[in-house]
């Protein structure tokens, strides 16, 4: 599956039929679970699996073994959350319950490969000055998943009618933005440059800009929007000044939506490095779509020091 071409991925990725939502059985999960309610039918939500982690030791084999172990009963609020999708989906949507036990990030990127997921929804607390909203369990689920993350900020709303999307016109960013223009009724790709790289040999900023649009445009045309099918939005393009991507995409965005394609950094270099993706999720004031290619295979040295 990872050998698929970026079209094939687009449109095998958009709709998600398989989507995994994470609860932490606290405040964030009243904005994930409205933000699936809402989104369902866009991302194409067919089969639902609602999961959380008891972040327990699960040794007990010994303990076990001796009639001592003692197994978590699933919490109340996590069949809470299930009864309330069951009732709002009705028989349009089949919806499952998980209790797992066990470190977050490893039992949760086990079971996402084993059930084949498409989609992981997981909440996160709102970004304070400019520091990301969420933990480092959070983080390295992002780095450790390997499909489509939407990623939903406590308090804020999946608000499809505007939708930002960053836009580079690599092949990850054009199969990010064929799910935007297919969720969403009003998208602005976001193509960032740097004017900083205007020597002051003789180009004005205003000429340079003028020509990064006018090719951005005619890049946007040519190979592109010739990929969209009916029924996708029309992206609107802005071509906007900045030295870094995830700045200009969370500045620009406000509270509306912005997907973004992954690059494919490994989970070890994105730790090691960084990522836009990653700045975005964590930092963006509105719901953040990271959309990857399904199935990337991690290198046994990742999973070492992802999992230690």
């Amino acid at each position: 599956m990872s050998g698929s071409s970026p079209s094939t991925e687009t449109n095998r990725q958009a709709p998600f039929p398989k989507v995994l939502v994470m609860l932490g059985l606290d405040h964030r999960d009243q904005s994930v679970l409205d933000a699936l309610e809402l989104g369902a039918e866009a991302l194409g939500a067919a089969d639902v699996h609602v999961c959380h982690v008891s972040n327990r030791d699960p040794l007990p084999p010994v303990l076990a073994s001796l009639g001592q172990a003692e197994v978590p009963s699933a919490p109340p609020e996590l069949q809470a959350a299930v009864d309330r999708l069951r009732e709002a989906f009705g028989t349009r949507r089949v919806v499952h319950s998980h209790h797992l036990i066990g470190p977050p990030e490893v039992v949760l990127s086990d079971v996402i490969e084993k059930l084949d997921v498409d989609l992981v929804i997981m909440g996160r607390n709102p970004a304070v000055d400019g520091q990301p909203g969420w933990g480092s369990a959070r983080r390295k689920l992002l780095r450790l998943t390997t499909c489509s993350v939407l990623v939903v900020p406590h308090g804020t709303a999946l608000n499809l009618d505007r939708i930002v999307c960053g836009l580079d016109f690599s092949d990850f960013a054009k199969t990010a933005l064929s799910v935007a223009c297919r969720l969403g009724t009003g998208v602005d790709a976001v193509y960032q440059y740097d004017p900083s790289a205007v020597s002051d040999g003789g180009q004005k900023r205003e000429d340079f800009r003028e020509k990064v649009a006018n090719a951005a445009e005619r890049h946007l045309a040519e190979n592109v929007l010739v990929d969209s099918g009916p029924g996708f939005a029309r992206p609107n393009l802005i071509v906007h000044p900045g030295g870094k991507v995830a700045e200009v995409l969370i500045r620009y965005a406000g509270e509306a939506p912005i997907v973004m394609g992954s690059r494919g950094l490994s989970p070890l270099a994105a730790m090691l490095l960084g990522s836009s993706a990653d700045r975005v999720a964590g930092r963006a004031l509105g719901p953040v779509l990271i959309v990857r290619r399904k199935g990337t295979v991690l290198g046994l040295l990742e999973r070492l020091v992802h999992r230690g």
